[in-house]
């Protein structure tokens, strides 16, 4: 808070003086709510009292912290494992800087897989990309596979280079991914589709020749 008081010093005008007051007050404490689950996602929201332009929120999972800096009140938080006892927590960043208290924990059970679900989906389509920055950066592009049971938004893309796991992704379509090659030789890059039950696709393949 910014407060100008006049001080009149002999022989001159009243100037004015500032003081500035931090805000010190912490940031509320959220409520924490699920508004859906399956066999690996949990989509959670939270209320937060406090009326500020642009809090964030550090999401933890088992007491480890998942997500940090969110913004807005919902995230779903993806590659559980099915059957599974999850404790989730939110704890509120206020726009001055000030934490909350950690959220009460909400404690949720991922249902189980579908245990009669034994067909894999297709293999992710249009797999395409190249080096994009400097002599080993590249990026690779893939649609929407396709599953007799998992949704695609709940499908996981796990992605190769040379045979070793790089990494793993759920975002929505266009999937994209970056990576690093191997300079003199010929990088194979490989795209898993995996449903909710864990069945694993044929992969989608391409090759980079840095040699």
């Amino acid at each position: 808070m910014l407060i100008a008081q006049p001080r009149k010093i002999c022989g001159q005008k009243p100037t004015l003086v500032s003081t500035n007051q931090p805000d010190t007050t912490p940031a509320a404490k959220p409520v924490v709510s699920s508004t859906g689950s399956g066999p690996t996602h949990v989509d959670l929201s939270w209320a937060y009292a406090d009326n500020d332009p642009s809090p964030r929120f550090d999401i933890y999972v088992n007491g480890q912290l998942w997500h940090g800096q969110v913004a807005g009140l919902s995230q779903r938080i993806v590659f559980l494992t099915p059957s599974t006892n999850y404790s989730f927590r939110v704890r509120a960043r206020d726009s001055a800087g000030n934490w909350s208290e950690l959220s009460d924990p909400l404690a949720v059970t991922t249902p189980a897989a579908n245990a009669s679900d034994s067909q894999p989906p297709t293999t992710p389509p249009g797999f395409t990309g190249g080096v994009i920055d400097g002599a080993t950066e590249a990026m690779v592009f893939w649609g929407d596979s396709v599953d007799n049971v998992t949704l695609p938004e709940h499908i996981r893309y796990y992605l190769y280079v040379n045979g070793q796991f790089d990494g793993a992704t759920v975002d929505p379509y266009p999937h994209q991914f970056s990576m690093y090659l191997t300079l003199g030789v010929v990088n194979t890059i490989e795209v898993y589709a995996v449903d909710e039950a864990g069945n694993r696709s044929v992969p989608a393949t391409m090759t980079i020749d840095l040699r």
